[in-house]
């Protein structure tokens, strides 16, 4: 991988995602591509597992072995996938990408702000230490779940359930609405009877994930001490967020001559 990019920067976008699959093995392919990519590579994960103290140790093996099967150490897979866009996003610039925008969506939110040069990488690390700190209780107690049906629709069936802990966590597509809420209110909304049930499935993921009982206090308290990077963004929240870290989806513009 050498040589600039045949992309446009000025139309360019970055989408930093959420929380998905089992990120093991991710940079493993891209680590052997070339000299210059796996000194990038190695220069972010060792950043990163310094500023993760305990909690990163393992890092690199997670992300360059792609057979394994032990089980990660909690908060793993989050600085993985917090480390996979940082650096994706710093080898795309090496070859001369630098977008008009990154967007961060749901915990992919840290790694768009770094991204966007408003953090530091270690900040970003820590960062992403403290929200799995502020959620570490809740683990176990929460769960989502994936409804084949219209955010409208969606909201008619929690309103046929009656569970008031039960809410509208994301809407992935116009036919697709994720739920979440503590164990008991899913169990509650997948027993229920009624026929639009059938449309509901349980949500697997590796991760600990934010549900409505957390509350971000102590996440909000720690990311306010990390020093900003001053530079041309502006934020955007999402319709209807709430302008508080990990709860908005960021657009960060590129400053534009």
């Amino acid at each position: 991988m050498n040589g600039r990019a045949e992309i446009d920067s000025s139309t360019a976008v970055f989408l930093v995602p959420g929380q998905g699959a089992d990120p093991r093995g991710a940079l493993a392919q891209l680590h052997r591509a070339a000299s210059g990519v796996r000194s990038e590579i190695d220069g972010v994960l060792a950043e990163i597992e310094g500023a993760s103290g305990a909690a990163g140790r393992g890092l690199r093996d997670y992300l360059l072995t792609e057979t394994g099967d032990s089980t990660p150490g909690p908060g793993l897979p989050q600085i993985a996938n917090y480390a996979i866009s940082v650096v994706l996003n710093n080898v795309l610039g090496t070859v001369g990408v630098r977008p008009r925008a990154v967007v961060g969506q749901s915990f992919g939110e840290i790694a768009a702000l770094v991204c966007a040069g408003v953090f530091d990488t270690a900040d970003g690390a820590r960062a992403v230490c403290a929200l799995n700190a502020a959620f570490r209780d809740f683990e176990g107690r929460g769960a989502m779940v994936l409804v084949n049906a219209s955010v409208r629709d969606t909201r008619e069936l929690l309103d046929e359930v009656g569970h008031p802990k039960l809410v509208v966590a994301c809407v992935n597509t116009p036919e697709q609405t994720i739920v979440s809420g503590p164990t008991d209110a899913i169990a509650a909304l997948l027993s229920a009877p009624t026929e639009r049930r059938l449309l509901a499935s349980r949500f697997r993921t590796p991760h600990t994930t934010p549900i409505s009982v957390s509350s971000p206090n102590a996440f909000s308290r720690a990311f306010a001490g990390y020093g900003s990077i001053r530079c041309g963004y502006r934020c955007i929240p999402r319709c209807g967020g709430v302008p508080t870290p990990m709860r908005t989806t960021c657009t960060w513009h590129w400053p534009t001559a």
